[in-house]
Parts: C-alpha cells; sequence; structure tokens
C-alpha cells in the first residue's frame, strides 16, 4: 500500500475518544487534519517552501532532475511528481527517487505506467462540472471505468466553494462514480468552512499552489471532525457509514 493512501486511511477513521489523567494531552496528541493540503511545486526550493508551510503532500511539477531534492526538501511529506504522459520509465524514477505517488492523465499515459505497485497513482479527471446537473452518459461512464484501476485517488480540478444541496448530491455522485478519494485543485484559498463542506462530500486532498499552502493549511486545522447524527448519539450501537473518501481504502477486493 501506497504512502498517500496511508495517510488518506488516517484521515477517514474515526479516532478513539481518550479518558483518565492524561485525557487533554492524548486529545492534543492525536488531533489531526480532516483534510490534507497538497501544495504543487515546480522546483525543489518551492517543495522545500511548501512543507515548511505546513503541506501534508507535495505535487512536484518540474524536471526529473530535481525529484530526488524534491523528496528531500520535503521530509515530512508524501511527495508524488504529476507527468501528464507518463511512461514506465517515470514510474522507475519515481520509485528510485524515494518518492511515492504519479500524477497523470489517462489518455495520455502508457498503461505500463501504473504497473508498479510499489507507489501510488492519481489520475485527473476530465473536465467536469457540478452546474448544470451531469447527464453526460458518456462522461460518466468514464469516470466509472477509473474503478477497475488501483488509485489512491481522482484528481477534479474545482468544486464550488459553496453549494446548494442539489449540487453537493452531485459532487458526492463524482465520489460513488469514480469510488476513489476525491483530490480537488483551487486557483485560491478557501475557507475552513468550504472544506468541511467538500470532506463531506468525499473530498480527501485540497490541492493548490505552494505560494496559497499556508492560508490553506490554517483553513485545514479549524475543520471540526464529522458530526455525529442525533439519531447515531441515542443510539450507541449505531453503525456509521464509511464516507465516499475511504470507500475504496479500506476494500482492497473492489471491483
Amino acid at each position: 500500500m501506497s504512502k498517500l493512501r496511508d495517510r488518506i486511511r488516517d484521515i477517514s477513521r474515526r479516532r478513539p475518544v481518550p479518558f483518565g489523567f492524561a485525557a487533554m494531552r492524548e486529545t492534543e496528541a492525536n488531533t489531526s487534519r480532516q483534510i490534507l493540503i497538497a501544495a504543487e511545486a515546480d522546483s525543489v526550493a518551492t517543495a522545500g517552501q511548501a512543507a515548511t508551510a505546513g503541506a501534508d503532500v507535495i505535487i512536484y511539477t518540474g524536471d526529473v532532475t530535481g525529484l530526488d531534492d524534491a523528496v528531500k526538501a520535503a521530509p515530512n511529506a508524501v511527495v508524488g511528481w504529476r507527468v501528464d504522459g507518463a511512461t514506465a520509465e517515470d514510474t522507475t524514477a519515481i520509485r528510485e527517487s524515494g518518492a511515492h505517488f504519479l500524477v497523470c492523465v489517462d489518455d495520455q499515459t502508457d498503461a505500463a505506467a501504473l504497473t508498479d505497485t510499489r507507489i501510488g497513482y492519481v489520475l485527473v479527471a476530465p473536465a467536469v462540472s457540478v452546474t448544470p446537473v451531469i447527464s453526460d452518459t458518456d462522461r460518466d461512464a468514464h469516470l466509472r471505468s477509473f474503478r477497475a484501476l488501483d488509485l489512491d485517488g481522482v484528481l477534479f480540478n474545482s468544486l464550488p466553494e459553496t453549494m446548494t444541496v442539489r449540487q453537493q448530491l452531485q459532487s458526492r455522485r463524482l465520489g460513488e462514480l469514480v469510488r476513489k478519494p476525491l483530490f480537488v485543485h483551487v486557483a485560491n484559498a478557501v475557507s475552513a468552512k468550504t472544506l468541511e463542506l467538500w470532506r463531506d462530500t468525499g473530498v480527501a486532498i485540497v490541492l493548490g499552489a505552494a505560494s496559497l499552502t499556508a492560508e490553506l493549511a490554517k483553513a485545514a486545522d479549524a475543520v471540526p471532525e464529522p458530526r455525529k447524527r442525533e439519531q447515531d448519539r441515542d443510539r450507541g450501537d449505531a453503525i456509521v457509514p464509511a464516507p465516499p473518501a475511504g470507500s475504496d481504502l479500506d476494500d482492497d477486493d473492489d471491483e
């Protein structure tokens, strides 16, 4: 299992409530983000700056010659390399550099690039909008076909910062179509409320320019844990369904 998938799995699981004399200290120690922040970095220096600013994930977009140093510049982050038209040689370079995953585009990437099980993979989704209603059969079929691949996530270009109920349902449908954690690209910093809304629709990672990392990280730190429904509080043995972001992570025997 890739390091990226491990990190996503961690945020999709409920943490036990601490008790006893060290409850407060344990609570602080167990506090973690409910949604991860990724930064695009086109240079080694930018990768290091983004990691220092609080990025959980670095997606390096520079030349392969800098990949090793980008990994070293962000020792506490999960580092991937984006190559839209990737080859098996690119996958080898990722593994040998110590990086953790590949980001690529399905209609440009050699199928052989996705055969190394020692790293993770993220596919860039075709342009999709939740306004108007998603109704294009071919597009839905394309997204649904991603289920067959062993992916850590699918990267979408954007989601609305504020949503109607219909838009929220349509956003959830994206996760249902691909059955993978959703990654969302942003062009500007967004609020904790927006991140909470996206988290609840199945978004696991928000990706922005390295210059946005500090603001996004601050917002991510303010996102509360998912609220339990009233009936769940009244019924101690209630089964809480897993969020869309974890639906493919906890079941390796998915389609």
